[in-house]
């Protein structure tokens, strides 16, 4: 399921997709918010999601989030004379 949403002059595609086969996926479902910008994907959302009115619908997304853990390894520093 897809949907255009807006917010001022910008326009967000939202849709929900399979994440069963996603390495990490932290539920069976995520939904994904493109923008021209950036893309986010959030794990917890209610099961209407496509009956809420944009503005509600975009704050799912402009919710702060956690890192509960590191995902990858620092980068070696690439100045050893420091």
């Amino acid at each position: 399921m897809k949907r255009w949403v807006a917010r001022e002059r910008d326009r967000s595609l939202i849709c929900e997709m399979d994440a069963r086969g996603v390495p990490g996926a932290q539920n069976d479902h995520c939904l994904i918010c493109e923008t021209d910008n950036a893309v986010r994907r959030i794990w917890h959302f209610p099961a209407d999601w496509h009956r809420l009115e944009d503005a509600m619908l975009i704050a799912l997304f402009d919710q702060p989030f956690a890192w509960h853990q590191a995902t990858r390894a620092a980068l070696p520093d690439s100045n050893p004379a420091r």
